[in-house]
């Protein structure tokens, strides 16, 4: 995904604004049948006293086709100052951020419709799968109280070990520190929601995090207990500003699920990892480092 931005001032109010903004809702190929929206996401903060609050949008023509309108929120929170690219501390006014993006949206029962596609798409194609990878949820969302969601992500790891998330983020945070096999960054993480069988939403129980040596940038992994007692995690690659002040990101889906998987297996216990098919590969940015699978550690 390329990001390339100027920056422009209009009315006191810094605005980053892409080149190209045109909007286009497409089909992808393969397992996901959702809308992919091509257009423009949009980045609005505000300085507050206690950080710097930010309202993410995507603004497509073919948004009006589906809630009436071309912008949509899809996500909201509040940032420390110090996460931000220096170039944008210390400011006093609101300013905004504008890049042309891909964007993948839809209400979270939609969201849950097609997962259970997925699914049965997965477990007939010629890819070995197995029962227990029809209650696992597929991917990791956006916030569920907007309008529409966005899939973030696709969920590639999954514990069948008898061990809670809290328990496997302490194993995970306690590793070795002087040798780098600790999980224990302290940088920001957003919440993000996973859609059980039963149609709950839950945000993340848990979740660690590792610095890479570059300044911001981390391997991070969100995870969630499922109620039949497996631990599932959405594990990615942060850019040192999350994607929002016009980097190009870099999410390594695959790379970040294998460096989870070779942490806990080889320092924790006794424990091994396979892989199986969960069709989870595309549906979400134009990342395509995600390949659909999944890899299950259980203890030997």
């Amino acid at each position: 995904m390329h990001r390339r931005d100027v920056l422009k001032a209009v009315a006191g109010t810094s605005v980053i604004t892409s080149v190209a903004s045109t909007a286009t809702a497409e089909r992808s190929d393969g397992p996901s049948t959702d809308v992919r929206y091509r257009g423009t996401r949009i980045f609005e903060y505000e300085p507050e006293r206690d950080g710097v609050a930010y309202t993410e949008k995507f603004r497509s023509k073919e948004l009006r086709s589906t809630v009436g309108r071309t912008v949509v929120t899809i996500d909201r929170g509040v940032v420390a100052e110090r996460e931000l690219p220096e170039r944008y501390r210390d400011r006093t006014s609101a300013f905004s951020v504008e890049f042309e993006d891909v964007a993948y949206l839809a209400t979270i029962e939609t969201f849950a419709e097609k997962e259970a596609d997925i699914k049965r798409q997965a477990k007939s194609s010629s890819e070995p799968t197995v029962s227990s990878i029809d209650t696992v949820p597929l991917y990791s969302y956006s916030d569920t109280s907007t309008d529409l969601s966005e899939r973030t992500g696709p969920i590639s790891v999954i514990w069948d070990t008898f061990r809670d998330a809290d328990q496997i983020q302490y194993e995970m945070q306690n590793l070795d520190v002087w040798s780098g096999k600790c999980w224990c960054s302290a940088l920001p993480s957003k919440d993000r929601y996973v859609i059980l069988d039963d149609g709950s939403t839950p945000a993340q129980h848990a979740g660690f995090a590792k610095g890479t040596g570059y300044l911001g940038a981390q391997w991070h992994a969100r995870l969630w207990d499922l109620p039949d007692g497996r631990v599932v995690a959405q594990p990615h690659y942060d850019t040192a500003d999350h994607c929002q002040i016009a980097l190009e990101c870099d999410f390594r889906f695959d790379e970040t699920r294998d460096k989870v998987v070779d942490s806990f297996t080889s320092n924790v216990g006794d424990y091994s990892a396979d892989m199986q098919w969960a069709g989870n590969g595309d549906g979400y940015t134009d990342d395509e480092s995600a390949d659909g699978w999944a890899k299950i550690i259980t203890r030997n």
